[in-house]
């Protein structure tokens, strides 16, 4: 099969470069086909994929189990899906949970019967990774921040306070919600 020169080889290359897995609904039979690249997705050899809903909630974690579920469901009544887009996690062939965006579209229908289902799983867990880390870095500044027997005063670029911690408070008198707004180089300097 081709579409406008591309092989389906090539789509498939193109979907595992983008770190995306493709699931097809098919009303008719009810059942899905997945991606040549699905596996590598999630880490395991070809024949090493869930080939039953069931198997795949067995595979998502626990708090995501109802939301995957409910993707099921609507296919199986073939349920529009269309708004259902959520993400999951699901554990990869090494142990670890993999965040994936799920996402649902009906192909055209033909014969005035419904079109297969798109399900795509866009992996997501770098990105996922990346704002946890964020989110622990920001934590333990703000942790030393609070905590610093040092002064801290940071002010914008006009010069007006924009966080003063409780040592600030305590060396020069002023609380907090007295200082933030004001121009540093009026209070401090003289």
């Amino acid at each position: 099969m081709a579409t406008a020169g591309l092989t389906t080889d090539a789509l498939e290359e193109a979907l595992a470069i983008a770190g995306v897995g493709c699931w097809v609904w098919d009303n008719s039979t009810r059942s899905f086909k997945l991606s040549a690249n699905f596996h590598g997705l999630l880490g395991c050899p070809t024949d090493g994929l869930p080939t039953s809903p069931e198997e795949w909630l067995a595979r998502t974690h626990p708090d995501e189990q109802h939301l995957l579920a409910a993707l099921f469901e609507k296919l199986t009544a073939n349920s529009a899906c269309e708004k259902l887009n959520f993400t999951l996690r699901l554990r990869h062939g090494s142990g670890m949970w993999f965040w994936f965006e799920i996402h649902c579209r009906q192909q055209n229908p033909a014969r005035g019967q419904p079109g297969p289902t798109l399900i795509t799983f866009s992996d997501v867990t770098q990105q996922k990774q990346a704002e946890s880390a964020l989110r622990d870095s920001q934590l333990r500044y703000r942790a030393l921040y609070a905590t610093s027997p040092l002064s801290f005063v940071q002010w914008d670029r006009q010069g007006h306070i924009l966080e003063w911690n409780r040592r600030a408070e305590e060396l020069f008198g002023w609380s907090t919600s007295q200082v933030i707004g004001k121009p540093v180089h009026r209070l401090l300097l003289p």
